[in-house]
């Protein structure tokens, strides 16, 4: 009897100091407490700056809220306001950035909008055919071709600059499927890129 109140933990005598476990903190922003309520507080205030037009200000707040909750259901709203920001301030950056988040979150009906843009990449903007092309690379680190893509070639000179500061991983062993598509071109239509198949 004695042993079982020990084993039981009954018998403060019986455990150790070290032994004694305390409840976790509340650190996750995944879990209800704090963190979240901080997370929330952080989003609110990057969309106050973003709604007075401070979208540099907002910008830099949502990436600090992706940073430091990445966990967070708000971490995944900054993200698509951080694309929508950019998008509107004309960044190239913003339509992969949109199509990533799309990517991510094929069930949520905000992404159904930006699969729209699944054949073009990065700015499309042309006055004239000579200023597009067509690229199968989506994003500087992807292992394997995928689209085909209609972009504008100062865009993909762009890209080729970024790429070449950016550190992926090996693509050594890569399983890509292969490309039986026929090479499309394209063309200038509208002030808009547009693949020609």
């Amino acid at each position: 009897m004695v042993a079982f109140a020990s084993l039981s933990g009954c018998s403060p005598a019986a455990e150790p100091p070290s032994a004694t476990v305390a409840p976790p903190p509340t650190t996750s922003a995944t879990s209800e407490g704090p963190a979240t309520e901080n997370a929330r507080s952080d989003y609110e205030a990057a969309d106050a700056l973003l709604s007075a037009g401070k979208y540099a200000e907002a910008r830099a707040m949502f990436d600090t809220v992706k940073t430091k909750f990445p966990y967070s259901r708000v971490a995944v709203e900054a993200e698509l306001r951080i694309a929508r920001i950019d998008e509107k301030l004309g960044r190239p950056e913003a339509v992969i950035e949109l199509a990533t988040w799309a990517k991510n979150h094929p069930h949520d009906p905000r992404a159904q909008g930006l699969g729209a843009r699944a054949q073009t990449v990065g700015d499309t903007t042309c006055h004239r055919d000579a200023d597009c092309t067509t690229t199968t690379k989506h994003d500087c680190c992807d292992c394997c071709a995928s689209g085909p893509y209609a972009t504008s070639k100062t865009w993909l000179a762009w890209q080729a600059e970024q790429c070449a500061a950016t550190r992926c991983m090996a693509c050594a062993g890569a399983m890509c499927p292969a490309d039986s598509s026929v090479s499309p071109s394209a063309r200038c239509n509208a002030g808009t890129c547009e693949l020609v198949r």
